[in-house]
């Protein structure tokens, strides 16, 4: 279907091309047809028409003239005239290739007036067709023709300058040019910055891009910057990045820092979807470039591409740079300091980095001033620190005080006594967020104690997230009552919001809601006076609250004993805490019936083992009902029930040659390595024991771990085996898991944590030849590159943690377990 049959111009047109194939007189109808054709087309061809012109013979009826027998020439007659001889029919379509045909045409036709000065012939002027290349005529004319004669000399030249008559794909794009934009010619002359093979992908990326619409000589670097773009190695992909980066108002010059950054990174930053820009202080960061240059940190290249990027997302974030004397810092600390400024930029909703942005910049003079303050080991965890912050407060809970009150804190904990590269962020940043400002005061000025259990409860990042979890329902519901739990028993405090992290956050809420509508928590014991608070708790009924009070103090208000008044504010400063302690309790017993509601467990069994278990089975995801049912037969005596499991019988029908006594009882290995001693490596077969296999070496399989429901698949599929090295003192030094893939292969994955030495590796790597030996099996290394199957029988997913067994690169984001000492 022709696309243009729905033109009413190009409907137009074929219904005076037809009118002029079949031409018996001229007359005004045949002259509009003819200016139709000759304004709306150019010639295909030039081919001579023959002559004589078969259209000299056209000429109009003449009038009939009077006689002497018809003296009114039969006018007012009842005769009728003469009828004329059907005259010949002409086709003038083929004369209208010639150039001098078309014009003795429109001559003829216009008579009696003279056609280069009468009314019609001027009426056809603009159609004749210069006397210039046919190519040209045919493609680029058709643009062109209501163009001055100076412009169209200009294409034509243009059109000789490039050879478009021996270059189609370059032809048809500057044809499409001159149709679309006035700055043809102007674009044409940044094409010849590009080599003849490159024009035709640069005009294309041109038309894709839109960027005809920009006058190219608003950018007088503009040449000079495509020149550097044809010669790198990513030509194609920078040119559109450029063109693409014009027609979204993007500058040029931006582009091309962000480029020449690039290749001095060695990165492969992508930047097609550039939308905004700035100017980048190159000058001003040249020294800490050079020496990022120089050291090969990936990761400082990486934040440099990031400097880059803020600087056309951030408004004032150039002037700022280029404002600072960052010769005071060190590499890595003026490397951190700027990443924290530009933080906002990578942040998904362009209000809250506008939003945050603002803070950091105003807070700028001041946060530079604490941080000289801070000693040198220390900058780097308070930058680090204070850009998590920013990172990860949510927008509505952002204050004018919130930069300023976290600088001040970081301040308390950036010393000697504490930790120097502990980031601790995840755990206070709901208290700046919820607390007020008398509350944010108190927190700032809360005893070193306090804070350096918070660090204790973060050693690892998987307790990290739970805590902080927990802490921030907390924090929201209860803001005064975690507070004085923060001042007064932080390690209760976090263990509890450790367990409360293991919940939704919707149920995190719920649990916090419904604590603090308790009839205990109605009154804020810290608000109360000594004789008050005592007299308010002691008429609890309930005993675990009750037990708060010492029996010192109960003693002296009973009457049986009289305490002195510093004893007497020991005692009551000891019941405030204990209060606290109590209350946090009940509050973790709450969470644990929870857990266990519907399991078959008296909740005076409850030990460590068990509420590793509860709070595993909540962060299971997909995995979490099959785990619960299995843990539910479990603790009813029902050790079969995998076995059972019409899954696990449906697999097993599958592979008759897997010898199970072998596989579920594995092989004896055993090894003295200093400095543990004998290293035992067995097979784990109590479920509650191997659902630590993450837990143990801190990796992302543990409680609070992102892949927390791979531990659960391990345990669910028999296909999936724990093995443990434990030594004398039953301390796990290291794990590994093995499968048994669809090809009865043995699969033997990384060795756990990262840190366990090569003989810790070795000892496995023993075990596993050992093992597939005796199950008649060949053994594959999960290494990334290995063919194997693994398959899910009861479990609905799990990671394949497929990384290298020997790497020795730690991964990013990799568990932060360590290897315990004997």
């Amino acid at each position: 279907m022709d696309p243009l049959s729905g033109d009413p111009k190009s409907k137009l047109l074929r219904a005076a091309w037809e009118a002029l194939s079949a031409v018996r007189a001229p007359n005004s109808e045949i002259l509009s047809s003819l200016r139709t054709v000759l304004s709306n087309s150019v010639p295909a061809t030039f081919e001579p028409a023959p002559r004589p012109y078969a259209f000299a013979e056209l000429s109009a009826r003449e009038p009939i003239k009077p006689t002497a027998a018809h003296p009114r020439a039969y006018r007012g007659t009842t005769e009728k005239p003469p009828k004329d001889k059907s005259p010949q029919v002409t086709d003038l379509r083929p004369f209208l290739c010639d150039q001098f045909a078309a014009q003795d045409l429109i001559a003829s036709l216009s008579a009696p007036d003279n056609f280069y000065t009468g009314r019609d012939g001027s009426a056809f002027h603009d159609t004749l067709i210069p006397d210039l290349s046919p190519v040209f005529i045919a493609n680029l004319y058709p643009a062109l023709r209501k163009k001055t004669a100076a412009t169209v000399a200009e294409a034509h030249a243009l059109f000789h300058r490039f050879g478009l008559e021996r270059d189609e794909s370059l032809l048809a794009c500057v044809t499409q040019l001159y149709a679309l934009s006035d700055y043809t010619p102007h674009w044409l002359e940044i094409t010849m910055n590009f080599s003849p093979r490159q024009q035709a992908g640069f005009m294309g990326m041109l038309l894709l891009t839109k960027a005809y619409q920009i006058d190219p000589d608003l950018t007088p670097e503009l040449g000079e910057i495509a020149t550097e773009i044809a010669n790198s190695p990513e030509s194609a992909y920078r040119t559109y990045c450029l063109l693409r980066g014009l027609a979204h108002g993007v500058d040029s010059r931006y582009l091309r820092e962000g480029f020449r950054l690039n290749d001095r990174c060695q990165m492969s930053r992508s930047f097609h979807e550039i939308d905004q820009s700035g100017e980048f202080p190159t000058e001003t960061l040249e020294p800490i470039l050079e020496r990022i240059e120089c050291e090969g940190d990936s990761d400082a290249r990486w934040k440099s591409m990031n400097f880059w990027t803020a600087c056309g997302k951030l408004d004032g974030l150039t002037a700022l740079i280029e404002s600072r004397d960052w010769s005071q810092w060190r590499s890595d600390i003026a490397l951190s300091l700027l990443y924290f400024y530009s933080c906002p930029a990578r942040l998904e909703s362009p209000s809250e980095a506008k939003t945050k942005w603002r803070s950091a910049h105003a807070h700028a003079d001041k946060t530079e001033e604490i941080l000289k303050r801070i000693p040198s080991e220390y900058q780097s965890k308070f930058l680090e620190s204070l850009r998590e912050f920013v990172w990860r407060t949510e927008c509505k809970d952002w204050g004018a005080r919130s930069i300023p009150d976290a600088c001040a804190l970081l301040e308390r904990i950036c010393r000697p006594t504490f930790h120097p590269s502990l980031e601790t962020s995840y755990l206070w940043m709901d208290f700046i967020a919820y607390f007020d400002i008398s509350q944010r005061e108190s927190l700032i000025g809360a005893p070193d104690s306090s804070f350096h259990q918070m660090e204790k409860s973060c050693r690892t990042s998987n307790a990290a997230n739970h805590v902080s979890g927990g802490n921030w329902a907390l924090a929201k519901i209860m803001p005064a009552f975690t507070l004085a739990c923060f001042l007064a028993a932080p390690a209760r405090l976090f263990r509890t919001g450790k367990t409360l992290g293991c919940l939704s956050s919707e149920e995190r809420l719920e649990m916090a809601k419904a604590f603090a509508r308790e009839p205990w928590m109605s009154h804020d014991i810290g608000e109360l006076s000594d004789a008050e608070a005592y007299g308010w708790i002691a008429a609890m009924d309930r005993p675990a609250l009750a037990k708060a009070i010492p029996k010192e103090l109960r003693s002296h208000y009973d009457g049986e004993r009289v305490l002195n008044a510093p004893r007497l504010a020991h005692y009551h400063a000891q019941m405030r805490r204990q209060w606290l302690r109590a209350c946090l309790e009940m509050m973790e017993d709450r969470i644990y019936d929870r857990l266990s509601r519907g399991l078959p467990i008296d909740e005076l069994e409850l030990d460590d083992d068990i509420r590793h278990t509860l709070q595993m089975q909540m962060v299971a995801d997909e995995n979490r009902k099959p785990l619960r049912k299995l843990l539910t037969a479990h603790w009813a005596g029902r050790s079969d029930y995998l076995m059972k499991h019409p899954l696990t019988i449906q697999w097993l029908k599958k592979h008759p040659e897997l010898d199970l006594d072998l596989w579920f009882s594995g092989i004896p290995c055993q090894q003295t390595i200093a400095p543990w001693g004998e290293v035992t490596i067995t097979l784990e077969r109590d479920p509650i024991e191997a659902l630590k296999l993450g837990t143990y070496v801190g990796s992302c399989l543990g409680l609070g771990g992102i892949c927390a429901y791979s531990a659960a698949a391990t345990v669910l599929d028999i296909n999936k085996q724990v093995l443990y090295a434990r030594d004398t003192k039953e301390t796990v030094v290291g794990r590994q898991v093995v499968g048994y893939d669809e090809d009865g292969k043995l699969v033997g994955f990384p060795v756990y944590p990262h840190s366990a030495p090569a003989t810790i590796r070795s000892l496995f790597a023993e075990y596993d030849r050992d093992f597939a030996a005796a199950l008649g099996a060949r053994l594959v290394r999960a290494n990334g590159d290995s063919q194997y199957d693994i398959a899910f029988i009861v479990a609905n997913t799990w990671w394949n943690d497929d990384l290298d067994l020997h790497a020795t690169d730690k991964p990013k984001g990799s568990e932060r377990g360590v290897i315990p000492s004997p």
